[in-house]
């Protein structure tokens, strides 16, 4: 197989991953999004780049880790365990990235615990 082929094959496996890791998260992260953010607009920026950080990523470890090579039928099962770990690695760190500040900002705007009035007797 040649090494254009294999690239193909992982640059697909990888849109493929990302787009289906993409419309599972895409109901709650759009509810989440609605409730941090203050405006509709807003919500569909972080949205827009949201799927876009998961589509990129593992985009960008495969062309940064895959090593450009002949590659023989036997070892086509190896060369695809490769490809695969750098595309979940990918969508890993992408969605580490999402999640923490998803998490940070949601603290940063909960509201902080209610203010008990103090009353003169």
């Amino acid at each position: 197989m040649s090494a254009l082929t294999l690239l193909c094959l992982e640059i697909a496996t990888a849109v493929g991953i990302a787009l289906a890791t993409s419309f599972y998260l895409r109901p709650a992260l759009a509810e989440s999004l609605r409730l941090i953010c203050g405006s509709p607009e807003s919500q569909r920026f972080w949205l827009g780049f949201t799927h876009l950080m998961l589509l990129f990523a593992p985009l960008l470890c495969v062309m940064l880790f895959q090593m450009p090579q002949e590659i023989r039928y036997e070892q086509l099962a190896n060369a695809l365990r490769v490809g695969l770990l750098q595309i979940l690695l990918g969508i890993f760190v992408a969605l580490l990235a999402v999640g923490w500040n998803i998490w940070h900002f949601a603290h940063r705007a909960a509201p902080g615990p209610a203010a008990v009035p103090i009353t003169e007797e």
